[in-house]
């Protein structure tokens, strides 16, 4: 999900930081400036909560594309689907 995701991120949760962090993304070492910024803003868990929903999310989309069936509770964090 990658840097489109973090801009999605940032630009609902810390819009004044869009160019900043669109900038950390031209240079090696983007997620580390990236999670510094979270933490020193007090918005780490926030992010790692954000990034742990998309990727669930993206997972049971693919396996749907995919025609497979997941098992409520085989996805961490996943219940009840």
């Amino acid at each position: 999900l990658g840097r489109d995701l973090v801009l999605r991120f940032v630009d609902e949760h810390m819009p004044g930081s869009h160019d900043e962090v669109r900038g950390y993304f031209r240079r090696r070492g983007a997620y580390a400036r990236f999670k510094d910024l979270l933490h020193r803003a007090g918005r780490l868990e926030q992010w790692f909560e954000y990034e742990r929903r998309a990727t669930q999310e993206a997972l049971l989309a693919w396996a749907a594309d995919h025609g497979l069936t997941v098992v409520p509770g085989a996805v961490p964090g996943e219940a009840g689907r």
